[in-house]
C-alpha cells in the first residue's frame, strides 16, 4: 500500500539522525511533503472536491504547528493550499481522472450503510485525533502558564524578602 510505504520511507529518513542523536529537524519537512503528498493522492482518489475527504487536509494542517511548530505549520499550509490548487487543476484539465476509485459507482452507491459508516469512522477519526492533539496541548500550555506565574510569584516574594533583609541592615 502506499500508505504503509510513505510511513515506511519516513521512517527510514529520520532513523539515522535519530540512532545518532541529532534532532533532525529536517525530517518534519520530509513528513509534511511525503505524507501530504500520499493524503492528497488518497483523496483525488475519491474526488477532490466531491465529498468530505477534503476535510482531512485542513485538519492535518491544524495537527502540524500544534505537533511540531509554527514554521513547519506555515509550510504545511502552503504545501496543502499548492497541493489542493494542483490536484483541482489536474482534475479540471482531465489530466488525472476525476475520482477513479468511484467511477464504477453509483450515486446511489454512495448512499449505502457502508459507504457512510467507512466514510464517517475515516473523516471522524482524523477529527478526533487532531482534537485530542491540539486538546493535549492546549491543557501542556496552560499548566506551564499555571507554573510560570507561581514561579514569578515567589521570585517576586523572594526579591522582596531580599530588599526588606538588606533595608533593615
Amino acid at each position: 500500500s502506499v500508505w504503509v510505504g510513505t510511513t515506511i520511507v519516513i521512517f527510514l529518513l529520520a532513523l539515522p539522525s535519530a540512532r545518532r542523536g541529532h534532532e533532525g529537524r529536517w525530517t518534519v519537512y520530509a513528513v509534511i511533503v511525503l505524507y501530504g503528498g500520499c493524503v492528497a493522492w488518497l483523496i483525488s482518489l475519491f474526488g477532490f472536491v466531491s465529498g468530505p475527504w477534503n476535510a482531512v487536509a485542513p485538519l492535518v494542517v491544524l495537527l502540524v504547528p500544534i505537533y511540531w511548530d509554527l514554521p513547519a505549520g506555515r509550510v504545511a499550509f502552503v504545501f496543502a493550499l499548492v497541493g489542493m490548487g494542483l490536484v483541482s487543476f489536474l482534475e479540471l484539465t482531465g489530466r488525472i481522472p476525476f475520482a477513479p476509485l468511484m467511477l464504477q459507482r453509483t450515486l446511489e452507491a454512495k448512499q449505502s450503510i457502508g459507504w457512510h459508516l467507512f466514510t464517517c469512522v475515516v473523516i471522524s477519526t482524523v477529527l478526533a485525533y487532531v482534537f485530542l492533539l491540539i486538546h493535549f496541548s492546549v491543557s501542556v500550555r496552560e499548566s506551564q502558564q499555571r507554573r510560570l506565574e507561581m514561579a514569578q510569584r515567589e521570585l517576586k516574594a523572594a526579591s522582596r524578602h531580599k530588599s526588606e533583609f538588606l533595608a533593615n541592615m
